[in-house]
């Protein structure tokens, strides 16, 4: 990408937002699903599926900047877009878990559409 310390600077700054956000997530999801409960707040609050999103989007891109290779960026966009394809099964089972609790957290997460 030949970006110099610009591709770098990007970089950290995508990897500082992405790496605690997907932890963040990552954490909720262990300590959460084994007990049945709807993770509805931290990084969820956000986006809809953050493990894929934030992973995708910020880590994947964020090393990739800081590399100065393009490889890692095209990786990540595509794991969103696939993750994002086949989300659906992941949207049904949650929908058939918690029923309209679900639902309801739906239209509060502020950028589901990410």
């Amino acid at each position: 990408m030949n970006l110099g310390i610009s591709g770098i600077i990007v970089g950290l700054v995508l990897l500082a937002a992405g790496v605690p956000l997907w932890l963040a997530a990552a954490i909720q999801i262990l300590v959460w699903v084994p007990r049945n409960k709807l993770i509805t707040t931290g990084p969820f609050a956000l986006v809809l599926h953050p493990i894929y999103t934030f992973f995708g989007l910020l880590v994947i891109p964020g090393i990739s900047f800081v590399l100065d290779t393009w490889v890692g960026f095209a990786i990540g966009i595509l794991l969103y877009v696939f993750s994002r394809i086949f989300s659906g099964r992941e949207v049904k089972e949650l929908q058939k878990a918690f029923g309209a609790q679900y639902d309801s957290y739906r239209t509060t997460v502020i950028l589901p559409w990410l």
